[in-house]
C-alpha cells in the first residue's frame, strides 16, 4: 500500500480480532504498532516479528538494534504461521459481512467484500470505487461495450452517438415526402431520391421549352394531359424546324471537299446546349502591369476555353497604348473533333461592378 508515493504498512488493528487476543502480542509490529501483515521474522537473535513493509528498508532490528548484516527478513513459517492464520477477526474493511480466520481474510477482501476498492472492468476506464457501488457505475460507464441497434457493430458507449450520425443502416425520414414515405436506410437514400414520388422533377419535354416542374408522382398526369401533349408536340416541331434550318445553313456553307463527319461534329457542338455568350471579368485592370492574365475556364460549343489578356500587347516590347485579347482552348491535350468552325467576337466593357 502506498500513500503519496511512500510505502505504507498493511498491519491490522488489534480491535478487529475476536479470539485468543492474549497471543496477539507476539505478532505486534513495533514499528507501526499493529498486528504484522504480512508477518516476517527479522534476522536478529530474538527473531522479532514485523510487517514486511515496515522492515524492508531498515538495516537494524527496530526492537533490539541488532544489525541484519547480509541476511534478509524471512516469511513466518511452521507453528507460528499456523497460529497466526487461525486468529479469528472481523473484516478489516468493517463490512459487517464476514468473521473468520486471518488466513482467509485476503480471499474475502479480493472476492466478496463489498467495501474493497476495485477498478472498473471496462477497458480504458480508470474509475475506482467500492465493490458495492461498482455495478451501478459499470451500468453507466462511458467505456462499456454496446451494440449499434441498427448495424449491430460493437463499440464504446461514448462513441455511439457519433456512430449513429454516420451508420449506413440508420432509418431516415425522407427529405422530400417526410412521413408520407416509409423510413429509408441511410445507405439507400441516394437510390430512393431517384425513385421517390415526392421529389420535384422537370418535364421530359424541358429541352423543347416546357418549364413545368412537379413531384415525380404527379408528372405522369401532366405528360398524359391531351392539351399538354399538343403543346409538347408543337414545341418539338418548332425545335426541329429551327434545327433543320441550322443544318441546312451549315450544309450550304460547307466548302468543297468537306465531309459528312465535319457536319456531324458541328451538329454535335450546336446541340450541346451551350450558351452562345460568356462574360469574363478582369478586375483591377489598372493594377496589371505586365505579362498576361488568364480568365477562368468556361465551356461553349462542347469545348473548354479561356480568354488570355495581355495588358500591354503580346509583343516582345511593351506597347502601353495597346492590349491583346485571345480566345484559347483550355485543354491543349484534347484533340478538336475534326475540322472546327467557330465564329466569335470579343468586346471590352469597362467599370464592371
Amino acid at each position: 500500500v502506498r500513500w503519496m508515493g511512500v510505502k505504507m504498512s498493511t498491519s491490522l488493528d488489534a480491535d478487529l480480532f475476536v479470539s485468543e487476543k492474549d497471543l496477539l502480542s507476539e505478532y505486534v509490529c513495533s514499528v507501526c504498532l499493529g498486528i504484522s501483515r504480512p508477518p516476517v521474522v527479522f534476522p536478529c537473535e530474538a527473531g522479532h516479528i514485523f510487517c514486511a513493509s515496515c522492515v524492508d528498508p531498515v538495516q537494524r532490528c527496530p526492537s533490539d538494534r541488532q544489525p541484519r548484516g547480509n541476511k534478509a527478513p524471512k516469511p513466518l513459517k511452521g507453528a507460528s504461521l499456523r497460529t497466526y492464520n487461525n486468529f479469528r477477526l472481523k473484516c478489516s474493511n468493517l463490512c459487517d459481512e464476514w468473521v473468520g480466520p486471518l488466513g482467509d481474510l485476503q480471499a474475502h477482501l479480493d472476492g466478496n467484500c463489498s467495501f474493497t476498492i476495485i477498478e472498473c472492468t471496462h477497458e480504458g476506464c480508470k474509475h475506482t470505487g467500492m465493490r458495492k457501488d461498482m455495478t451501478e457505475h459499470e451500468s453507466t460507464c462511458p467505456f462499456r461495450t454496446v451494440s449499434c441497434p441498427h448495424c449491430q457493430n460493437s463499440m464504446e458507449h461514448q462513441l455511439l452517438a457519433t456512430h449513429l450520425d454516420q451508420c449506413s443502416m440508420v432509418p431516415l425520414v425522407c427529405p422530400h415526402g417526410g412521413d408520407r414515405c416509409s423510413p429509408i436506410l441511410r445507405i439507400e437514400l441516394t437510390q430512393h431520391d431517384s425513385l421517390c414520388p415526392f421529389v420535384e422533377i422537370p418535364c421530359l419535354w424541358e429541352e423543347f421549352g416546357c418549364n413545368h416542374r412537379c413531384p415525380r408522382g404527379q408528372m405522369l398526369a401532366h405528360e398524359e394531359n391531351l392539351s399538354v401533349i399538343a403543346q409538347h408536340t408543337r414545341m418539338h416541331m418548332l425545335s426541329m424546324q429551327s434545327h433543320i434550318k441550322m443544318v441546312q445553313s451549315v450544309v450550304d456553307s460547307l466548302p468543297p471537299g468537306r465531309t459528312l463527319q465535319d457536319l456531324v461534329a458541328h451538329m454535335h457542338t450546336c446541340s450541346s446546349g451551350a450558351s452562345d455568350a460568356h462574360t469574363c471579368v478582369f478586375r483591377n485592370f489598372s493594377a496589371i502591369q505586365q505579362g498576361s492574365v488568364k480568365s477562368e475556364c468556361f465551356e461553349m460549343f462542347g469545348m473548354k476555353w479561356v480568354v488570355l489578356l495581355y495588358p500591354n500587347g503580346d509583343k516582345p516590347i511593351s506597347t502601353p497604348n495597346h492590349l491583346s485579347l485571345y480566345l484559347a482552348v483550355a485543354d491543349t491535350n484534347k484533340r478538336l473533333p475534326g475540322s472546327f468552325n467557330c465564329e466569335f467576337s470579343l468586346e471590352i466593357v469597362s467599370a464592371i461592378v
